[in-house]
């Protein structure tokens, strides 16, 4: 299963080196993701749209060894949807990844004669600007 995740940077900050680098590191040393494409929507003020891949990026911190090891256009859809979205003077980081935990039980089920035949997201609850 593919995720993504976009995370959005007021006044084109972009923070990627930071916590948000040491928590995907983690996620991906556990092996319970594997980090399939980071991209950096980055929306002026007056409107215009550039698109930044992990690879131009200077600081990555934790993010660093991912390095031109990444697949890419995972999510082409999202990244197109993210910059409509944005506002300007605003980026926006889109990551997507696959759910390598999940891997083992879709496994089980198959060899349990199941068939995978839904699947979603439950809603955020208000506690951030998560949407589906």
């Amino acid at each position: 299963m593919v995720d993504y995740l976009v995370v959005e940077f007021p006044h084109r900050t972009r923070n990627l080196g930071g916590p948000l680098a040491t928590e995907l590191a983690s996620l991906v040393d556990a092996e319970l993701v594997a980090l399939l494409e980071v991209v950096l929507v980055d929306k002026d003020d007056s409107g215009a749209v550039t698109l930044v891949d992990l690879d131009d990026l200077e600081d990555l911190g934790d993010l660093e060894l991912f390095r031109g090891r990444l697949e890419h256009s995972q999510a082409p859809a999202v990244v197109d949807h993210t910059a409509q979205l944005l506002a300007p003077g605003h980026a926006a980081a889109v990551v997507v990844w696959e759910n390598t935990w999940a891997q083992p039980i879709a496994q089980a089920a198959l060899r349990a004669g199941g068939e995978l035949v839904a699947r979603g997201r439950v809603p955020d609850r208000g506690r951030g600007r998560i949407a589906d």
